[in-house]
């Protein structure tokens, strides 16, 4: 049977807040809760942190083509949006977008040296994919 209620995988990419129903500076618990009332697929990773930030491994919650969850310290802290997702930004910027008209569309839109990403004014990251010149990753992050 087709899950009627799964995960609306055209959520709009809110900056600072979340992806429909996942919301930014949730737990780790809320979010799991919230992947399997929409009878989503997902798997559950810990990545060391290299960082050196926090002895604890990093939680990872992988919608496969889809998404990237990462928590920090059991809080929500950033959403990556991945290939396969078809939500929009409220600027209307998509994965899978031409990155030239991403950046018409977003005067704040710059790239990034240090980390080799387009960062926004407007809350948001974009990984673009140098062989096609569009957008592979769009990512929200907590304040």
């Amino acid at each position: 049977r087709l899950c009627g209620n799964m995960f609306d995988l055209k959520a709009p990419i809110v900056p600072f807040e979340g992806i429909g129903e996942l919301k930014l500076n949730a737990t780790y618990e809320e979010t799991v809760k919230a992947l399997q009332a929409s009878e989503t697929y997902f798997q559950e990773e810990c990545w060391e942190d290299y960082t050196g930030e926090s002895d604890e491994p990093l939680k990872i919650i992988v919608v496969p083509d889809y998404m990237m969850l990462n928590f920090t310290k059991d809080k929500l802290t950033k959403i990556s949006a991945l290939h396969d997702y078809q939500g929009k930004l409220p600027n209307d910027i998509c994965v899978g977008m031409d990155l030239e008209k991403a950046q018409g569309m977003d005067e704040g839109l710059k790239f990034d040296e240090q980390n080799q990403m387009y960062t926004s004014t407007q809350g948001y990251i974009i990984e673009d994919n140098l062989d096609r010149h569009c957008i592979e990753s769009i990512i929200i992050y907590s304040k």
